[in-house]
């Protein structure tokens, strides 16, 4: 008992720092209020949106970053395992869901729930969240790990011209593949960006949905009319990096609907990801560990 009082006059004594009121009472914990930073998410489904965004871009990184057969192997099974806690948290939304109090009127209180599924369903939502996380941060490590050994970060004395040139003069044969990873991440910005303008042109919204559809014209298009980011010269902007930026106020403006902005791309965004882990695996002829793709 002793012991019991200390720990929660332990716990007790950081209630005012932000982190822990931010793992007690903020949904996703305080890596969620972090995100929400970059991209907002209110409803259940955006959390799960949101958090398949940062899975999409980090997984092709990672991927095409891979230096060996083993490291590609070690990739394709965070990626696999990232994928299938995704996968476990959009589908607990579909067991005991939160639409389930209609407004004014009662509702049952999740008779589909057992002891067999419970752990699966949305009333462990925050707990595999915690998971999800988990494998998240598995994976920006590992993509991490992935460009730093490509880029031969270890080899890299800043104090020594020497060694920087050839540092520079290594790097040739890893260029490529360092290449190909930013060119995933571009692939999969146009699939983001499209399927939140899709989103966007289906729900006509209006505001920061028509600044981003006008300009999603204007890329891919070319029927732009108006200048809605009046930019001076845009052959100096970076176009992606706009996209995004008006993706994401588009997101953060229609946040209090049921904005679920990766439904359009979804099924695109999986397949490229699956793709990509089979093509990794198999350039490094470790095609017979394709199992641990998703």
């Amino acid at each position: 008992m002793f012991r019991l009082a200390m720990v929660l006059g332990f716990v007790f004594s950081f209630s005012g720092c932000e982190i822990v009121k931010h793992e007690a009472y903020t949904v996703g914990g305080y890596p969620a209020s972090v995100a929400d930073q970059r991209l907002k998410a209110v409803t259940f489904q955006q959390h799960v949106d949101r958090y398949r965004t940062a899975f999409s871009f980090f997984s092709v990184v990672a991927m095409s970053s891979a230096y060996s057969g083993e490291s590609a192997e070690d990739t394709a099974r965070d990626v696999g395992r990232a994928f299938a806690s995704l996968e476990t948290l959009e589908d607990a939304l579909k067991v005991c869901g939160f639409d389930r109090i209609p407004p004014g009127g009662s509702g049952s209180f999740c008779n589909d729930v057992t002891v067999s599924n419970v752990k699966e369903s949305s009333l462990a939502f925050e707990t595999l969240s915690v998971q999800m996380q988990r494998e998240l941060a598995d994976l920006v490590a590992r993509a991490a790990r992935n460009l730093g050994a490509r880029l031969e970060l270890d080899k890299l004395d800043a104090s020594s011209a020497t060694t920087i040139a050839r540092w520079l003069f290594d790097l040739r044969s890893n260029l490529p593949a360092v290449r190909n990873a930013f060119g995933a991440f571009r692939d999969m910005t146009h699939i983001f960006v499209r399927s939140v303008a899709v989103t966007c042109a289906a729900r006509r919204t209006t505001g920061k949905c028509d600044d981003l559809i006008n300009e999603f014209h204007a890329l891919y298009a070319n029927t732009h009319s108006g200048d809605p980011l009046r930019v001076r010269d845009r052959s100096e902007e970076k176009r992606l990096k706009a996209l995004l930026e008006l993706s994401a106020k588009a997101i953060e403006e229609n946040i209090s609907e049921s904005f679920e902005y990766w439904d359009p791309g979804r099924d695109a965004a999986d397949s490229y990801i699956k793709a990509k882990c089979r093509a990794v695996l198999g350039d490094f002829g470790k095609s017979g560990s394709i199992a641990l793709c998703p």
